[in-house]
């Protein structure tokens, strides 16, 4: 029993050591930043503005992707009739598109009407009533059941085989452009956030060296009393880990205020083109992938800059 109990106290002894040099080196690593305020204000300014470019780009990448996947839900195939054709025809071929499978729905617009609709949305009706002949032909608006890109461009093909069609357009090729131009700018955004991480990495680590090089003597008399690297470098360790923390919090709050201030505009445009599309900002785990992050290159920067310093750092 007196050894369970003695070994019992032993574990709480060694955990609180744990925890009071972590604390105390915590608080040493605080104040190396809070000794010189300015300078650590505009070196995590720096590092916030260094995060908030990546990140804010795949932020509105990832916006652009969804907005696209909205369109491709609505896309339809418009199948232009021959001017031409009788009504027997029209109707025969109307015949043939419903009869295709994999079809929500097809509606049909003559000529007349969709002269109509077209002055009804350009405010040209007057005019356009001046015009002998209609110059507008008759189109089937298909909407197909599957919008996988494979099976509507095959759909096309089928649609373009029928008699008295004069020409069909996929309404979703310039939404499939768009959402290539998103992926060609995601692969670049994710090799800039490469090349930015690696800036932050230089940043942090030429800080901590500078900081490793203004406590010279105070490393020294700590080395002379016994104290180990470990117990050296961990609160400049914590100054990295506070760096990062700190340039990744205010990086989140400038890209919120950023899409915040896009809103306004976004909505109005999207308004005019019938859409309720909003931007999304960061959600709870957007944040925290992004403090992650943030930390983790703080923490591995200023490892960089300690570990070999340290180590040149000897008592005379």
């Amino acid at each position: 029993m007196n050894k369970h109990s003695s070994a019992s106290q032993h574990s709480r002894s060694a955990l609180s050591i744990y925890f009071y040099h972590h604390s105390y080196a915590f608080r040493q690593g605080l104040r190396h930043l809070s000794k010189n305020p300015l300078s650590s204000l505009l070196t995590i300014a720096v590092l916030s503005i260094t995060l908030v470019l990546p990140s804010g780009l795949l932020l509105i990448l990832s916006n652009g992707k969804t907005l696209t996947q909205q369109m491709k839900t609505g896309a339809s195939i418009s199948v232009y009739v021959q001017p031409i054709a009788s009504k027997a025809q029209i109707q025969t071929l109307q015949t043939d598109i419903k009869a295709m499978s994999d079809l929500a729905q097809v509606n049909y617009v003559s000529a007349d009407d969709g002269l109509k609709m077209f002055g009804e949305s350009t405010g040209l009706s007057n005019i356009l009533d001046t015009i002998g002949k209609n110059p507008l032909p008759a189109v089937f608006i298909v909407m197909p059941r599957d919008q996988n890109p494979m099976l509507l461009n095959k759909m096309v093909t089928q649609l373009t085989a029928l008699p008295n069609v004069a020409t069909v357009k996929l309404d979703l090729q310039w939404v499939e452009r768009l959402s290539a131009l998103i992926q060609l700018l995601q692969r670049f955004t994710y090799g800039l956030a490469f090349v930015l991480g690696l800036a932050v990495l230089l940043i942090v680590g030429n800080t901590i060296r500078l900081a490793v090089q203004h406590y010279h003597q105070e490393i020294e008399v700590i080395k002379l009393v016994g104290g180990t690297d470990r117990f050296i470098r961990r609160p400049f360790l914590y100054s990295g880990l506070l760096y990062g923390l700190a340039s990744g919090l205010f990086a989140a709050v400038i890209i919120s205020f950023f899409i915040d201030w896009l809103q306004g505009p976004i909505v109005h445009l999207a308004t005019l083109y019938n859409s309720q599309f909003k931007l999304q900002g960061f959600n709870f785990e957007d944040v925290i992938s992004l403090l992650a992050i943030s930390v983790t290159l703080g923490f591995f920067g200023s490892w960089l800059a300690v570990a070999g310093k340290l180590q040149k750092i000897q008592p005379e």
